[in-house]
């Protein structure tokens, strides 16, 4: 029987990103030469006023909200038609233009570009998978949005495959891309929800981004604690049981190593091992 003994956390994170790169820098296939970059001034100024309109608590904020993502979405078809040859990197700071500062813990954060792969002219389809977080005013439910879409461009057209705004509403976000295949992109998605306290309350979900849009794949418990390293086809979790009466204290902390399996064709999440260690 297969079992791995995580003997020290910060090791097997160590061990994950030294085995597995991530290839963020490097997609076969583009070419930055003659790539048309769409202006993003007058999407730009809406969306500072939706914003506005989100942190003034004026408007409605769910319609506000459907308006941003339907801005979004619409430049983001335009641009991918304009330059399917785009850079993730190249993709990322138009949206940053569009968007702006996200919620996000770190300035350059909260904002997520991952194509499948390169793109030349022989190419008849190529899938990107895009993920923001945005701030609606409010902690809690409803009160931060979180949008994880697929888009895909063919010979004919570019269009959005589909969306996932549900599943993380209220909560932060944070994204690492796991191995894909030519069709597709694998993601987990994970975040702690806002103003949680103490060691705080998370969850982590795999996705699927392609043409049947963004499918989950794998989805954890609500934990506290979470702490996640996911490359490759190896997903690294620890989480916590928090004491009773102490929710910033951890009587007890599991570690748990999952790998992604099928990841060029159907993925699944199988879980190889778990340990639960007490102070």
């Amino acid at each position: 029987m297969l079992r791995l003994v995580v003997r020290d956390f910060v090791v097997l994170i160590l061990c994950i990103v030294a085995v597995v790169s991530d290839g963020r820098n490097v997609i076969a296939g583009q070419t930055t030469a003659a790539i048309q970059l769409l202006p993003t001034n007058r999407e730009a100024d809406r969306l500072r006023t939706l914003e506005d309109a989100f942190e003034n608590h004026t408007g409605d904020t769910l319609s506000n909200y459907a308006e941003l993502k339907t801005i979004v979405q619409d430049f983001v078809v335009r641009q991918l038609q304009a330059a399917p040859a785009i850079s993730d990197d190249s993709l990322r700071e138009q949206l940053r233009k569009l968007i702006g500062r996200t919620w996000a813990e770190l300035p350059d954060g909260g904002l997520y570009v991952k194509s499948d792969t390169g793109w030349g002219p022989g190419s008849k389809q190529r899938v990107w998978a895009v993920a923001y977080v945005v701030w609606l005013g409010t902690h809690g439910p409803g009160g931060v949005g979180v949008v994880i879409d697929s888009y895909i461009w063919e010979s004919t057209r570019t269009r959005l495959a589909g969306r996932q705004d549900t599943d993380f509403s209220g909560y932060s976000l944070d994204v690492d891309w796991l191995a894909s295949g030519p069709d597709h992109v694998n993601l987990l998605a994970y975040g702690r929800t806002a103003g949680s306290n103490g060691l705080g309350v998370w969850k982590a979900i795999v996705y699927t981004c392609g043409a049947k849009g963004v499918v989950t794949v794998w989805q954890s418990l609500t934990v506290s604690g979470l702490t996640v390293v996911a490359r490759g086809d190896l997903i690294a979790l620890r989480h916590a049981r928090p004491c009773e009466g102490a929710a910033s204290s951890a009587c007890a902390w599991t570690y748990e190593m999952y790998v992604l399996n099928n990841w060029t064709t159907r993925p699944t999440v199988r879980l190889v091992s778990r340990e639960i260690r007490e102070p």
